[in-house]
């Protein structure tokens, strides 16, 4: 069977209108302030991240801490810390030590269109959305916009 790639470049996707808190996935996977590094490695590892958001007791976006930064804070605390004292012990030390304050977020009525553009010149794939008190209230990734894309292409 041939299929011409005419017919489906004649069928654009289209995004309609929306504002990034139409689209994002709500309340994303996040760390509290005070999480420990060693259990936040364990828990990206077994949530499949490479990142997630750290939040203080409001709820307010404070960074994000990512599994590089995790290994790297683990290596020198087994590194630095006495022999006698390192096994057996893990190490209490919280996420809000090793935090990227850094952190690309949009607030929730932002128009869409403008949150793509910024991906697409930043070659991001993902931003923080946050409500007008500076509080966590989603995620809109790239992956997130490509499902609800729609077009009248249906494939075989």
């Amino acid at each position: 069977m041939i299929m011409s790639a005419v017919s489906i470049a004649a069928r654009p996707l289209t995004l309609p209108s929306s504002t990034v808190g139409d689209l994002m996935t709500r309340g994303p996977f996040s760390f509290h302030k005070d999480f420990p590094i060693a259990k936040a490695a364990t828990e990206l590892s077994r949530q499949q991240l490479e990142e997630a958001p750290v939040v203080d007791d409001e709820g307010h976006l404070l960074g994000v801490v990512n599994v590089a930064a995790c290994a790297a804070w683990m290596e020198f605390s087994a590194r630095s810390a006495p022999r006698e004292l390192s096994r057996g012990r893990f190490d209490l030390a919280p996420v809000s030590e090793i935090v990227n304050p850094n952190v690309t977020c949009a607030f929730a009525r932002t128009r869409s269109h403008r949150v793509i553009e910024w991906f697409v010149e930043n070659r991001s794939r993902r931003v923080y959305v946050v409500n007008a008190r500076g509080k966590l209230v989603g995620v809109l990734s790239t992956a997130d916009i490509f499902r609800r894309l729609s077009s009248n292409f249906h494939p075989l």
